[in-house]
């Protein structure tokens, strides 16, 4: 029982130290906490928000020292509480008189030795100890007075005022107060415009963003920039989720920020503490581009070209493609030279996926003929790199059989490759110098000899040992004129192409630039037709007749402006193999044996009947027009005769079934014929007889154009092999033409003539399709050469319609040139037809719309009024509509009309 009431109150003891340790507390932090309730007060009001940012933290600042200092110091300055006022604090809650808790730890004076004594004053214990179990401590009196308790509750009703007019800011509020720069929510958000560009790898229009989270469900490129333009704002811009690139102050209330978006994710923008918006992106990454091999490259059919087959993808597009080249591990020795070469690959445009076997002519470079190692490089638009797997392959070498050329070819790859030095190149040279050969030869080789000994440049003295080597080997295999007119296409080229690759050095090139260029492609483009024109010249002597082509039409001069137009958009690469594709041109003629002279003859014998089937198609199909012409003027003086006299008669007097032909209306199925027409019109004696001369004529000329169209289709049968079945139509349709015009019906003779229109515009479609499939399948090494021209004037229609065509399109094979110059030749067979035409198209006009829809009024309706005006037909339906309400006439009469009339009625 004594222990337990020790335990208890040693535990009031406690007790009733921590309620005096609070009041201690209380009494000596309520000013600090006063200040901190006036600063939470004003926040509340708004006040220190209202103060400049740096006057706002430096207030704040002094007032969060002073609290802190008074804190320090009045808990430093804590009395430690005695156990004497702990237990007075106890007596005083438990409201105990004459402090009984004193009587526990005191002692009686004397009776240390006395046991009797001793023993009383433990009993007095006892029973003060017992005293205890009903002693007990207050909470905490931190208002202990009244005036103490009438200070607190104006603080908190003030407080709570504050509360009241701050509401609903009041969190925004405290949080702003309590940090300088923030704004609180009764501050108006600045504006905010938004939106996002595409990178230029992926252009696309610019998305404009709101204040919805999911802006767009579309991906975005990576690198796409995001725009931010903040007004009325009060201070800088916090972009999260994002690299910014770049913040700049437009105004004292106006930035401008811009952003990379790189990942996909979340967005935010904060301005003074508060999110303006949050925007959530998807964003698709960028990759590098994936190179592969589709083949085995290498030497094409043991020739001096070489075949890379390859395929490359990319999201965004392909910028350029390369090839590198290495010697392989086998070839190299102590002597070769670690070197590489990167030759590009034509791309068409920025493709995203591109796939293609391209054939290059690297025979003058030093690895030619030897093993080496590939491996494509590709750069997107967005600047990745992608590179693919290295394989081994020969490229391609030319195959000389002059001694001489082929021992400077030799010694320029020796050279070239480090496999010999400067003085065994000398020595060989020299040596090379010192045999007997033409002039023509002995100078370039003393040149050359010269500079080498003068330690010249090595580039330059390998380009003149190739250019010099392939002019020995055309000198000994086709003589001194070809290769002669081989090597200035070649100077031409090379000259050309140093002023496309300063051009693009130096984007956007000037108008002197420009100039130079197109000067030094007439030469490249005078130098191939002249080497085309020896060939055909060589031809003609070895007994092949061959008609001299027109060099303007030749596919050089296409290719030619093309260069021009790469040029000036800086397109050297492309400018740069299309300059090569001329010259590869030059190298089919000058390897042309005697059978692919024999195959050009025949090509151009071949082209030469086409085009004039295509102009006698044309004239074909303008004469029938003609004829047309004369039936419709036919036609059109027959009914303006039929009108001048029905509109001397009256409506009135005029039959039923006479009122519904002027509606263009079938009274009966006993109608006249067509033929009666010109005896209804009573022409005098004069048109008559005019009108059956003018048949007589088209009748004749009629039966001339049948013969005409039968022998085109048996000749385009012997040219192509294939049947041309809408110019047997036309035979058909145009012996129905010479019936009608026997028989005198005009107007049928007019409908069977458009017939005949139709079928020959099919007819010259399908000898289009014909002769191009024709021309394809029989495509030989020399197909890129143009056919002569019949005539001048024809040359010229043809050289701007090639010029059209040029300007169109891109570049292509060989193979392509000639389809480009079929296609010339149709689009002037086009031509004739369209001005043949003219006429027909003018009458066909009147029954249609500016947009080319026929008119209501049309003949092809079922109530055509033809040449008739308003009033009169009002008139007439009229008098239709009188007849059919008179109820005297009979029964079947008035069904008939009333059912006739139904279409008119209808008619708005």
């Amino acid at each position: 029982m004594k222990a337990r009431s020790l335990s208890r109150l040693a535990a009031l003891r406690r007790k009733a130290h921590r309620v005096l340790r609070l009041e201690q507390l209380w009494s000596e932090l309520r000013w600090p906490l006063l200040l901190l309730i006036i600063w939470v007060g004003t926040s509340l009001l708004h006040i220190p928000q209202s103060l400049p940012d740096s006057l706002h933290a430096l207030l704040e600042g002094g007032v969060l020292v002073v609290i802190l200092y008074i804190l320090h110091r009045r808990i430093q300055g804590l009395p430690p509480l005695t156990p004497q006022r702990v237990d007075a604090r106890i007596e005083s809650d438990s409201a105990l008189p004459f402090q009984p808790l004193s009587t526990l730890g005191d002692k009686p004076v004397g009776a240390a030795h006395n046991d009797h004594h001793q023993l009383i004053w433990a009993h007095h214990q006892s029973r003060a100890l017992d005293a205890s179990q009903e002693l007990r401590v207050h909470w905490p009196r931190f208002f202990a007075t009244y005036r103490s308790k009438s200070i607190a509750a104006l603080i908190l009703l003030a407080l709570g005022g504050t509360f009241y007019i701050s509401n609903p800011h009041c969190l925004s509020r405290l949080r702003a107060g309590f940090l300088p720069g923030t704004d609180d929510d009764s501050i108006a958000l600045p504006h905010v415009q938004a939106w996002v560009d595409s990178p230029t790898y992926a252009p696309s229009a610019p998305l404009f963003l709101g204040q919805d989270a999911h802006p767009s469900k579309n991906q975005l490129a990576a690198g796409a920039m995001l725009h931010v333009v903040i007004t009325d704002s009060n201070g800088p811009p916090v972009l999260h989720g994002a690299s910014v690139q770049r913040l700049q102050k437009l105004s004292s209330q106006s930035w401008q920020l811009e952003a990379s978006l790189q990942h996909s994710g979340i967005v935010s923008l904060h301005v003074r503490g508060r999110t303006l918006s949050r925007w959530q992106f998807s964003i698709t990454e960028d990759h590098p581009p994936q190179l592969s091999w589709i083949g085995k490259p290498g030497a094409q059919n043991n020739g001096w070209q070489t075949r890379f087959p390859w395929k490359a993808e990319q999201s965004y597009g392909l910028r350029s493609l390369e090839v590198e080249l290495s010697l392989s591990p086998r070839q190299h020795n102590k002597l070769h030279k670690q070197k590489s070469i990167r030759v590009p690959l034509p791309l068409d445009g920025t493709p995203k996926h591109a796939e293609s076997q391209t054939t290059l002519d690297l025979s003058d470079s030093p690895f030619a003929g030897m093993k080496v190692q590939g491996t494509l490089h590709a750069r997107s638009l967005s600047g990745l790199e992608g590179t693919s797997p290295t394989v081994t392959f020969t490229l391609g070498a030319r195959h000389f059989t002059d001694p001489l050329a082929r021992a400077l070819v030799t010694l320029r790859q020796q050279i070239a490759l480090g496999s010999e030095d400067i003085f065994d190149g000398q020595r060989d040279l020299a040596l090379l110098t010192a045999l007997p050969a033409p002039r023509d030869v002995q100078v370039p080789l003393t040149v050359i000899n010269t500079l080498f000994q003068t330690h010249a440049s090595l580039p330059s003295l390998e380009e003149q040992l190739w250019f010099l080597a392939l002019y020995v080997e055309d000198r000994a295999q086709n003589g001194l004129v070809m290769a002669a007119s081989m090597a200035e296409v070649r100077a031409a080229q090379q000259d050309a192409q140093q002023q496309i690759t300063a051009m693009g050095a130096a984007h956007p090139p000037t108008e002197e630039q420009q100039q130079e260029l197109h000067k030094r492609l007439k030469r490249v483009e005078t130098a191939l037709t002249d080497h085309m024109q020896l060939m055909i010249q060589k031809a003609n002597q070895s007994g092949i007749v061959m008609p001299l082509p027109n060099g303007k039409n030749a596919p050089w001069t296409r290719l030619s402006k093309h260069i021009e137009r790469d040029t000036r958009h800086n397109k050297t690469a492309r400018a740069s193999a299309r300059l090569r594709e001329m010259v590869e041109m030059a190298e089919q003629i000058r390897q042309a044996n005697m059978g692919d002279m024999q195959s050009l003859a025949q090509q151009m014998a071949a082209r030469a009947e086409a085009t004039a089937q295509k102009a006698a198609l044309s004239n074909l199909i303008k004469r029938e027009t003609q004829l047309l012409n004369q039936t419709q003027a036919r036609l059109a003086i027959i009914h303006q005769k039929i009108a001048a006299m029905q509109e001397t008669n009256d409506v009135g007097q005029m039959s039923t079934s006479d009122l519904l032909r002027q509606l263009g209306m079938a009274g009966n199925s006993n109608t006249p014929p067509s033929s009666s027409s010109e005896d209804a019109a009573q022409l005098d004696d004069a048109t008559h007889q005019r009108f059956a001369q003018e048949r007589q004529n088209n009748h004749g000329v009629q039966y001339a154009l049948r013969v005409l169209d039968d022998i085109l289709a048996k000749r385009g049968k012997d040219l192509t092999g294939k049947e041309n079945k809408s110019l047997n139509k036309a035979s058909t349709d145009m012996g129905t033409v010479l019936q009608e015009l026997a028989q005198r019906h005009d107007d049928n003779a007019a409908v069977a003539e458009r017939k005949v229109l139709e079928d020959l515009s099919q007819a010259r479609d399908e000898m289009k399709k014909n002769q191009s499939s024709s021309q394809k399948n029989h495509q030989g090494r020399l197909g890129f050469i143009p056919p002569p021209q019949p005539n001048q004037g024809q040359g010229q229609d043809q050289g701007q319609s090639d010029e059209q065509e040029g300007g169109s399109q891109g570049s292509g094979s060989l193979q392509q040139g000639q389809e480009d110059q079929d296609q010339d030749l149709d689009d002037q067979s086009d031509d004739d037809s369209d001005n043949s035409q003219g006429d027909e198209d003018k009458s066909e006009k009147k029954n249609h719309d500016p947009l080319g829809r026929k008119m209501p009024n049309g003949p092809e309706t079922d109530a055509h009024i033809p040449d008739h005006d308003q009033d009169r037909t009002r008139a007439i339906q009229r008098e239709l509509e009188r007849r059919a309400a008179d109820r005297t006439r009979p029964q079947s009469e008035l069904d008939y009309l009333n059912r006739l009339l139904a279409p008119l009625r209808q008619t708005p």
